[in-house]
C-alpha cells in the first residue's frame, strides 16, 4: 500500500536518470569533440588538396623546421637548406616564380626566392620545436612519407587546441554554450584559417595563442596559490611564438587596466583570492549600510587594484624580457645586415608619414577576409560564410564594448579587443620603424590572435536560443561548403 502523497518513481527513475546522464554527457563532451573533429577533418582535406607551397614564406618555415629542434637554429644570413629547396622544386609554389626542375641534381639557393636566404630567422623557435616534436609522433602514427605533409597536419592540432581553450575560457566568462560552439566551428571552417593551419608557418599557432591567453587570464582571475604563473604564461605565449603576436598581450593588458578602473568606480565585494570564485566577481556592492561595510568594500577594492596592477606589470615585464632577449640574440648572431636582404630592403625607409601610419588603423578589425586564400579553395559559398562570420564578430565586439555585454568582464574584454584591433596596426608600424627603420603595411593575419576574444564577446551578445541555432546551422553549412570544395 502506497500512502497518499507518496510518489512511486521506481518504474521511471532508471530511464529518466539514464536519459539525464546521456544528455549531460552529450552537453559536456559533444562540443569539445566537435571542436577537435572539425579542424582535423578540414585541415586533412586541405593538406591533401593543396600540395604546392604557400607564397606566404612557407619555404622559409620549412627550412626552419628541417633545422629544428634548437634554441636559435636559423640566423640572419642562413641560406635555405637542400631538403627545403627540394620540397619547393618538386611541389611547386602557388605563385608566378620559375623554379629549377625537381630532377636537378644540385639546387642553388640563389635560384629560389629571397635570394635563397631563410628570412624566418626573426621568429623564436617555440612553434618550430613544438611542431617538430608533434611531427615525430604523428609521422609514426600516420605513416606519412613527407615531413612537410606531417608538419602541415600538425596545424590541425594547433587549431583544435586553440578552439578548445577558447571554448573553456568562454564558458568561464559566462558565454552561452550554443553560440560559442557555433562561432568556433564557423571560425574553424573559414578558408583563410584552414589555409594558415594547413601550411608550415608560426601563424598556425595564432588561434592557440589567442585562446591560451584568454584561458590563462581567466585562470588568474579565479585565484589560487599558483595563479601568478598564469601571468608569466600570458607573457610567454604572447611573445615566444612570434614577436608580432604581442598584440594579444597589448589587448590583455588593456583588459586588466579597464578592470582596475571599474573596481575604483563601482567597488567590488571580495577579491579574487579563493579558488573557484567567480571570474573577478561580477557582483556590484549595493547600498552601503551603516557600520563599517563601506570600509570593507574599499579594502577589497584596494586589494583588487593592487592585484591587477601587479598583473599588468608581470605580463609586461615578462613580454619585454622575452622580446628583448630574442632581439639581442638575433643581433649578436647575425652574419649580415638584415636590411641588406632583398626582402627587407624594399621596406627600408628614412621616415614615415602620418598617412602611412593612419592607413593601418583598424586593419585587424576584420582579419579573416583579408588573409591569403588560394583561388582553388574558395567559392561564393565559402566567401558568404566568411562575410557572415566577420560581420558577426564586428557586431559582437562593437556591441559588447558599447552596450550589450552582460557582465563587466565581457564589456572590458570587448573594449580591449576593439582598442587592439583599431590601433594595433599603427602601433606595429611605428615600432617597426623605430627598431628596424622599416615601413611594413600590416598583414591582416597578424590579427588572428584576437579572434578568440572576438568569438567570446560575440557569443556573449547572443541572447535568443534561436539565434544560437542559426549560428550553428550556418557553421555546419560552412563546413559542408568547404569540404565539398576540397574533396
Amino acid at each position: 500500500m502506497i500512502s497518499p502523497g507518496h510518489q512511486d518513481t521506481s518504474s521511471k527513475s532508471p530511464t529518466t536518470s539514464s536519459r539525464g546522464r546521456s544528455g549531460a554527457l552529450v552537453r559536456t563532451w559533444g562540443p569539445p569533440l566537435l571542436l577537435v573533429l572539425v579542424p582535423v577533418f578540414l585541415v586533412s582535406l586541405h593538406v591533401r588538396a593543396y600540395t604546392k607551397l604557400s607564397p606566404i614564406d612557407e619555404l622559409q618555415h620549412i627550412d626552419y623546421m628541417f633545422r629544428s629542434p634548437g634554441i636559435h637554429p636559423v640566423i640572419a644570413g642562413t641560406p635555405d637548406s637542400e631538403p627545403a629547396m627540394r620540397e619547393e622544386a618538386c611541389r611547386g609554389i602557388d605563385t608566378v616564380f620559375t623554379l629549377p626542375p625537381c630532377s636537378a641534381k644540385t639546387l642553388m639557393p640563389a635560384e629560389f626566392q629571397d635570394q635563397g636566404y631563410d628570412t624566418a630567422y626573426i621568429h623564436p623557435p617555440t612553434y618550430y620545436d613544438i611542431t617538430w616534436a608533434a611531427g615525430e609522433v604523428l609521422k609514426g602514427a600516420t605513416g606519412a612519407k613527407s615531413w612537410v605533409t606531417v608538419w602541415r597536419l600538425v596545424g590541425a592540432l594547433w587549431l583544435a587546441a586553440g578552439l578548445l581553450l577558447t571554448y573553456a575560457a568562454g564558458l568561464r566568462m559566462g558565454a552561452s554554450r550554443l553560440p560559442l560552439v557555433g562561432l568556433l566551428v564557423l571560425l574553424a571552417s573559414a578558408p583563410s584559417i584552414i589555409q594558415t593551419n594547413s601550411t608550415v608557418t608560426p601563424d598556425a599557432a595564432s588561434t592557440f595563442i589567442g585562446g591560451a591567453v584568454l584561458y590563462l587570464a581567466c585562470r588568474w582571475e579565479r585565484g589560487g596559490k599558483w595563479r601568478w604563473t598564469a601571468l608569466v604564461g600570458i607573457g610567454f605565449v604572447g611573445t615566444a611564438f612570434k614577436i608580432q603576436d604581442t598584440i594579444i598581450v597589448m589587448m590583455i593588458a588593456v583588459y586588466f587596466l579597464l578592470r582596475i578602473k571599474e573596481d575604483a568606480t563601482t567597488g567590488i565585494a571580495g577579491a579574487p583570492e579563493a579558488p573557484g570564485a567567480p571570474a573577478l566577481s561580477e557582483s556590484v556592492s549595493g547600498p552601503v549600510p551603516a557600520g563599517g561595510v563601506r570600509h570593507a568594500t574599499r579594502a577589497s577594492v584596494g586589494v583588487l587594484w593592487n592585484a591587477r596592477t601587479k598583473a599588468v606589470g608581470t605580463v609586461v615585464i615578462t613580454t619585454g624580457a622575452i622580446a628583448a632577449a630574442w632581439t639581442i640574440l638575433q643581433r649578436v648572431t647575425e652574419t649580415i645586415n638584415p636590411n641588406n636582404l632583398l626582402v627587407n630592403k624594399q621596406f627600408v625607409v628614412s621616415s614615415i608619414s602620418l598617412q602611412e601610419v593612419a592607413s593601418t588603423l583598424g586593419v585587424f578589425l576584420a582579419p579573416v577576409p583579408g588573409a591569403y586564400v588560394p583561388a582553388s579553395t574558395q567559392n561564393v559559398w565559402t566567401a558568404d560564410a566568411v562575410s557572415v562570420l566577420s560581420w558577426l564578430l564586428i557586431a559582437g565586439v562593437v556591441g559588447g564594448a558599447l552596450f550589450v555585454a552582460r557582465t563587466r568582464a565581457i564589456a572590458a574584454l570587448a573594449r580591449a579587443t576593439l582598442v587592439a584591433a583599431l590601433f594595433g596596426g599603427p602601433i606595429f608600424v611605428v615600432l617597426n620603424f623605430l627598431t628596424m627603420s622599416q615601413y611594413i603595411p600590416m598583414p591582416t593575419r597578424y590579427g588572428f590572435t584576437l579572434l578568440p576574444a572576438m568569438v567570446v564577446c560575440t557569443a556573449d551578445a547572443v541572447r535568443a536560443r534561436w539565434v544560437g541555432i542559426c549560428v550553428m546551422v550556418a557553421a555546419l553549412l560552412s563546413v559542408v561548403a568547404v569540404a565539398t570544395r576540397l574533396i
